[in-house]
């Protein structure tokens, strides 16, 4: 999901502290602490499984220091979507290199291209004339815009003569 999960109101708890110090359940929530019914949510059955589990372990006792039902809507995970650890994974620079690396190749094979040292800057300067002046559609709206134009100049020009107070 791309927004959390949370009910704006009570932040999630299911409860608001009344003017008494008691705890009152969300009206907006109805208690359950969701902002919309994990039942409700656009997502496939085993996703909305996984929220609906991140969020009830959330809520218990022995999980609560990892606050999962904050982070229900990401299944639990509390990091950005696409983060590769150095150490751990790969970094996106270097999936980046290997993908320009591929696609190199791959017009390379396409285009039959002499190959190009890698510090190599190819500047393709080939022009070719293919027309001049509006197409016939931007022809129209430029002639309805220049219409509109002396249509309101025409209009002011009136009201001046007229001693429109307003101008």
């Amino acid at each position: 999901m791309d927004r959390s999960l949370r009910c704006s109101h009570c932040t999630g708890r299911g409860y608001q502290r009344g003017p008494d110090g008691f705890r009152d359940l969300c009206g907006e929530c109805e208690g359950t602490g969701q902002s919309e019914p994990i039942a409700d949510l656009p997502v496939h059955s085993h996703v909305r499984q996984m929220i609906r589990t991140a969020w009830n372990l959330g809520h218990l006792p022995e999980f609560a220091d990892l606050k999962l039902w904050k982070w229900a809507h990401m299944l639990g995970f509390r990091g950005h979507f696409s983060s590769k650890s150095r150490r751990y994974s790969t970094t996106l620079g270097a999936l980046r290199d290997i993908r320009r690396t591929w696609r190199t190749e791959q017009a390379r094979t396409t285009d039959d291209r002499p190959e190009l040292p890698e510090d190599t800057t190819l500047v393709v300067s080939h022009w070719q004339y293919l027309a001049s002046g509006y197409s016939p559609g931007e022809e129209l709206l430029a002639a309805q815009v220049r219409h509109d134009i002396a249509q309101a100049r025409d209009h002011a020009d009136r009201r001046k003569t007229e001693g429109d107070p307003w101008l």
